[in-house]
């Protein structure tokens, strides 16, 4: 189940940067999608 977590994050970053999106907006995303973080403005 980890190396799966893993693989599914490293591409959603791969995703998000294909999108242009900072590395700041993803370090959001997957702080939130972790639950460690409310969604920014």
């Amino acid at each position: 189940m980890e190396e799966m977590e893993r693989v599914t994050v490293n591409r959603l970053i791969e995703w998000l940067e294909k999108h242009g999106h900072t590395e700041a907006e993803i370090l959001d995303c997957i702080r939130y999608i972790t639950g460690s973080k409310k969604p920014s403005e």
